[in-house]
């Protein structure tokens, strides 16, 4: 399946107006670029996004970090994957979309609280991967509940507990870590 989808709460309590997004890799909404502004990190562009009631969605230039605010989601408009080099990534706001959000394969949707881990839990630790294979190995073994991931040097930390079940932590030094919570479906 060439789509992955990955559902992730960007925590920023200052904001009422978060969003549950749904990460698309290296795809994008092409015509819906209402307000364009530069942004250090994708979390950034997520944000700028959040404190604006219209947008619905982001495409977040990697590179140039180009964030492309939107008026319409993934349900609105389709989703384009052939961009040369692959630079966008897509999140729509799901708690701004009327539909509900689909489900996937293998059957983890995951739940992402940045700059933050649950430690003392690390059941099995797995070194050099993106996100999306970490998130992968927790899918395929029945015991992971969640993983921290370690933007860095791509560190996975399975974990046998989820958000709900330990207390994160949110003050590690430089902030070197972002939480997913594995839900079943």
């Amino acid at each position: 399946m060439r789509l992955a989808i990955v559902l992730a709460v960007f925590v920023t309590p200052a904001l009422a107006n978060d969003c549950l997004y749904s990460v698309t890799p290296n795809a994008g909404i092409p015509g819906f670029n209402d307000e364009v502004i530069g942004t250090p990190s994708a979390a950034a562009c997520l944000t700028a996004c959040s404190k604006r009631d219209w947008c619905r969605s982001v495409d977040y230039e990697r590179a140039k970090g180009n964030c492309y605010l939107q008026s319409a989601g993934r349900h609105d408009e389709p989703l384009q994957f052939d961009y040369a080099g692959d630079p966008y990534d897509h999140y729509t706001c799901e708690t701004r979309e009327t539909t509900q959000v689909p489900t996937h394969d293998p059957g983890c949707t995951f739940y992402m609280v940045q700059d933050a881990g649950i430690p003392g839990h690390n059941t099995e630790v797995i070194g050099s991967l993106t996100l999306t294979a970490c998130q992968a190995a927790c899918e395929n073994r029945p015991w992971c509940r969640s993983v921290d991931f370690e933007r860095g040097p791509g560190t996975c930390y399975l974990q046998d507990v989820d958000m709900h079940q330990a207390q994160l932590k949110h003050d590690y030094g430089g902030n070197p870590y972002d939480h997913y919570t594995c839900a079943r479906d």
